[in-house]
This record gives structure tokens, sequence and C-alpha cells, in this order.
């Protein structure tokens, strides 16, 4: 019995993991959700690029760079990381 539903998972897993990835959400829904997400918690700017298969399906960028001047951001706005990067690192390696 235990066979069998390691067997079971197994095939389950190989499945999903197989399965097509769902499609991208609409555009206009996306950007709702991503200007609910950026006023819940309080976020100024944030830039969004999704690609798939390789190519760029959406890129946009939201809010302001900064608050004082209301200076918009746009998808070449460069971004302070600070040490998020070595999460990036610890994950890749």
């Amino acid at each position: 019995m235990r066979k069998f539903i390691s067997i079971y998972c197994c095939i389950l897993f190989t499945t999903l993991v197989n399965a097509q990835a769902p499609a991208l959400m609409q555009s206009d829904s996306l950007q709702r959700y991503i200007e609910a997400a950026m006023k819940a918690w309080r976020i100024p700017a944030v830039a969004v690029c999704i690609v798939k298969d390789g190519k760029i399906v959406h890129q946009q960028a939201y809010g302001v760079a900064n608050i004082g001047t209301k200076q918009s951001v746009n998808v070449q706005t460069v971004f302070p990381i600070a040490s998020i990067s070595k999460t990036f690192t610890g994950t890749l390696f």
C-alpha cells in the first residue's frame, strides 16, 4: 500500500509540474492589484516587468520616486535594494 501511495504521489507531482502555467492576469486587473498593494503596504513606487518565454509581456512603473517633489518613476528608475541581494545570492548558490 505504501508503494502504491508513493508511486501515485510521484505521478501526480510530475503531472502538476508539467501542467501549463495559468494565463497572466489581464493588464487592468494587474494594475488594480498593484495599486491596491502599494496603498495597503504604503509603497511609494514600484517597477514591474513580467517576462514569459524570454519576452517581455508587461512592463510598467507605478508611483513616485520622490514623495517631496512628486517625481514619477519610469521603467528606467534605479531602486536601491540594500542587502536584499544577499538573499538572492544565497538562494541561487
